[in-house]
């Protein structure tokens, strides 16, 4: 409130510069004034159709799916997690990694394809790769250098309010209501705490990622981490969160997260091994009931639809330029792993998943088409091949003058990912892991000193020829 003698002083000659400040606060990406809840950037078209994607390795200089990409003809594209592969150690290879990324012919020439509106938007959210350590969380040591960096590659103004937090989570609106639709990207690197094991995955060793993979699907398997209570997101992003849902006025959203969300296989990074943040997502969706929603993610290296159509769904995509299929060490497990995980798949359909390249899409059209108050708003999601074609859909249509929240009591029926079992069963395991590194400490010891004597043998043969 104005106190009144300040009201008067700021009547007459002064009311027209009172207003000019009030609007200058509330442009696009005001940092000061924005309003409760409001998006970073708000851009005045509907959207028709996002396409998202992850995981471009640049050893691949060409990657042509960039122009199949460029052919749907997005309103934006956006990166859900590891834009490059460069797991770095250093700010020159952090920035060499991006460098490269943009340099990619086909990509560049999709970032500047820009129509009039400036369309395709090209945004998006990094993983652990393009964080700079493979499974990292909070405790990488470069990590405020490598936000200023992935923030300059996906074209994020120095006068945004990504640039003045930590981490890179942020919104994005489209449109007006009755016709906006809110992307909301969940930043699951900066803050995120270790799993109950801290990854093996994060050693630059042969093989850590793989030994990371079945450390953690046995904790989970085995029933280790029930409990586990573990952030994701840290406070601030949570307290952001909250505002974002809470005071939104859009009719779709869209929730952005690196890792996989409603999954049940155990082997990939995941919220189910955070299984209290977990519900602490679930339990702030139900609070705050938004519209429309719909969970994208990535970094599986496979495609797949998880959910139900009548309640909430999940769209993965990844990679864009290599798969689980392709892969040297894992490659001949992939589909056998996938048709062992038919859990939570989209309308219990087990053969939702593609292990090729591959793209998301998600197309928004409110019904009647072109009314001024549309009466429900349906949501198509793909994942595409290189070729364009669709080799999984989901189709969500919700009427926007029912509860939101009914949708959402779907969120109680995902079950945990990690197993319940009993305590006799985890003491076993302790005795069986135990017992396995005992031995195989011995036979570490004695393949050391075999070696240093082999070594050692040798040095004194050489001494006596010479």
């Amino acid at each position: 409130m104005i106190r009144q003698p300040l009201r008067n002083m700021l009547s007459g000659v002064a009311e027209p510069f009172l207003f000019l400040v009030v609007l200058t606060c509330c442009l696009p990406d005001a940092a000061v004034c924005q309003p409760s809840g409001g998006s970073d950037l708000q851009l005045p078209f509907e959207l028709r159709r996002l396409a998202f994607g992850s995981c471009a390795k640049q050893k691949y200089v060409r990657q042509p799916i960039w122009d199949v990409v460029a052919a749907t003809q997005p309103d934006a594209f956006i990166w859900t997690g590891d834009a490059h592969y460069a797991n770095c150690s250093s700010v020159a290879c952090l920035r060499e990694g991006y460098a490269k990324q943009s340099s990619v012919p086909e990509y560049a020439a999709f970032v500047g394809s820009k129509d009039a509106d400036g369309r395709p938007v090209v945004g998006g959210m990094w993983d652990d790769h393009d964080y700079g350590v493979n499974d990292g969380g909070q405790f990488y040591s470069l990590k405020n250098t490598s936000q200023s960096l992935f923030l300059d590659f996906i074209g994020v103004p120095t006068d945004s309010p990504r640039r003045s937090r930590q981490g890179v989570y942020s919104s994005l609106s489209f449109g007006t209501p009755p016709h906006k639709t809110k992307l909301l990207m969940l930043d699951t690197r900066f803050f995120r705490d270790w799993p109950l094991l801290p990854s093996v995955g994060s050693i630059r060793l042969p093989g850590s990622a793989f030994i990371g993979a079945l450390v953690r699907f046995s904790l989970a398997f085995f029933g280790f981490g029930e409990g586990y209570s573990g952030d994701v997101l840290g406070e601030d992003q949570w307290m952001w969160l909250e505002e974002q849902l809470t005071h939104s006025d859009a009719a779709v959203h869209v929730i952005l997260s690196s890792i996989q969300i409603m999954t049940m296989c155990a082997v990939f990074e995941s919220w189910g091994h955070f299984p209290i943040a977990r519900q602490r997502l679930f339990s702030l969706l139900q609070r705050t009931k938004p519209k429309g929603l719909i969970f994208i993610s990535g970094d599986v290296h496979f495609g797949e639809a998880i959910g139900k159509s009548s309640g909430v769904v999940e769209v993965t995509s990844s990679g864009l330029t290599h798969s689980c299929a392709t892969a040297t060490l894992v490659g001949p497990l992939c589909e056998p792993l996938l048709v062992r995980c038919p859990h939570m798949r989209l309308d219990h359909n087990a053969t939702a998943y593609y292990v090729r390249e591959n793209f998301g899409l998600l197309d928004v059209r409110f019904e009647p088409p072109d009314a001024p108050t549309p009466k429900r708003v349906h949501l198509h999601a793909a994942v595409l091949d290189e070729d364009g074609r669709e080799r999984i859909t989901a189709n969500v249509t919700r009427s926007l003058s029912d509860d939101p929240s009914v949708p959402l009591r779907y969120l109680d029926e995902v079950p945990s990912l990690i197993r319940h079992t009993s305590p006799v069963t985890k003491g076993a395991v302790f005795a069986v892991l135990g017992l396995v590194m005992l031995v195989g400490g011995q036979v570490f010891v004695v393949l050391c000193v075999s070696i240093l004597r082999l070594c050692s043998g040798k040095k004194k043969g050489k001494r006596k020829t010479g």
